[in-house]
C-alpha cells in the first residue's frame, strides 16, 4: 500500500476522500516520536481528578445512608432495651393483677362458706380473717342480728377494692403491651430502613464506586508509562501503543466492570486503532 492510500497516514493533505472517515486515519504512525506527553499526563490527571470527584461524590451519599443506619440502629437498639424492661413489667403486672383477683375470688369464697354454714364460729373466722368492721371502726361482732348482712356487705367491699387493685395491674400491663406494640413496630421500620440503605450502600459500591477505582487504577498506571517514556529520548507511539494493547487487554480480563468512558479515553490517548466511544 503506499504512502497515500494508507489509512494510518497522517497527513490530511494527502488522505484521499474515501478514507476521510476513517477513525483510525489520524491516528500517528508506530514510528513517530511522542511529542507531547507532558500534556497527555496533564489530560490524565485531569481524567484523574473528575474520576475522584465522582468518586467523592457518591461516598459522601454512603456516608449519608451509613449515617442513617446508624441513627436507625440506635432506635432498634434503644427500643430493643425498653420493650425488655416493658416485658419485665408486664410479666410482674400479670402476677400482681392475678394475686389481687385471687383475693377478691378467695373474700367471695370465704363469704359464701360462712354464710351458707351460719355457725358463730365461722362468722368469727371470716370477721378476724378479713378485719371486717362496722362503719364506726370496730369489727363486727359475730353474735349480732345483723352478722349476715354487715359480712356480706364489707365482704362485697373488700372484695372489689382487691380486684380493683387488680384491675390497676391490668391496665399497667396492657398499656406496657401497647407500648411495646409502638415500639415493635418502630423497630421493624427502622430494620426495613437499614435493610434498604444497606442495599443502596452494596449497590452504589459494586456499580458506581469500584468501576471508578478500577478506572482510577488503569489511568494511574498509564501515567507511571508516560512518566517512564517521558524520561528515555526518542519514545514513539509503537512503545506506548504495544504496552497500553497488551495491559488493557489483560486488565479488562480482570476488572470487567470499568467504565466504557474510561476505557474510551484510556484508547485515545494511547492512540490504539480500535473504534471507541470518542470517535
Amino acid at each position: 500500500m503506499s504512502e497515500l492510500h494508507n489509512p494510518l497516514f497522517s497527513s490530511d493533505s494527502k488522505i484521499p476522500e474515501i478514507y476521510r472517515l476513517d477513525p483510525e486515519v489520524t491516528l500517528p504512525l508506530n514510528s513517530e516520536p511522542i511529542k507531547d506527553i507532558p500534556v497527555l499526563m496533564e489530560e490524565v490527571n485531569a481524567l484523574l481528578q473528575q474520576e475522584s470527584v465522582n468518586m467523592q461524590k457518591l461516598q459522601q451519599s454512603i456516608d449519608r445512608w451509613e449515617a442513617e443506619v446508624k441513627q436507625n440502629r440506635v432506635i432498634i437498639d434503644k427500643n430493643k432495651e425498653i420493650i425488655r424492661k416493658n416485658t419485665q413489667e408486664i410479666l410482674a403486672s400479670i402476677k400482681n393483677r392475678d394475686y389481687w383477683y385471687a383475693r377478691s375470688e378467695q373474700v367471695f369464697l370465704d363469704y359464701s362458706n360462712a354464710a351458707a354454714s351460719g355457725r358463730v364460729e365461722d362468722w368469727t373466722w371470716l370477721i378476724k380473717k378479713y378485719g371486717l368492721k362496722n362503719t364506726d371502726g370496730t369489727l363486727i361482732h359475730p353474735e349480732d342480728p345483723s352478722t349476715s348482712e354487715l359480712c356480706k356487705e364489707t365482704a362485697h367491699l373488700l372484695a372489689e377494692e382487691y380486684k380493683m387493685a387488680g384491675h390497676r395491674y391490668d391496665k399497667i400491663k396492657k398499656d406496657k403491651e401497647g407500648e411495646n406494640h409502638l415500639l415493635i413496630r418502630e423497630s421493624s421500620h427502622s430494620k426495613t430502613t437499614v435493610e434498604a440503605l444497606q442495599k443502596f450502600i452494596r449497590t452504589t459500591y459494586e456499580k458506581n464506586i469500584e468501576p471508578i477505582q478500577d478506572g482510577i487504577h488503569l489511568l494511574k498506571e498509564l501515567n507511571v508509562k508516560l512518566k517512564n517514556l517521558s524520561a528515555s529520548e526518542g519514545s514513539v507511539y509503537a512503545e506506548l501503543r504495544s504496552w497500553a494493547e497488551e495491559f488493557l487487554n489483560d486488565y479488562l480480563k480482570e476488572n470487567i466492570h470499568i467504565s466504557q468512558m474510561v476505557i474510551g479515553d484510556f484508547r485515545r490517548i494511547t492512540s490504539i486503532p480500535l473504534p471507541t466511544i470518542n470517535s
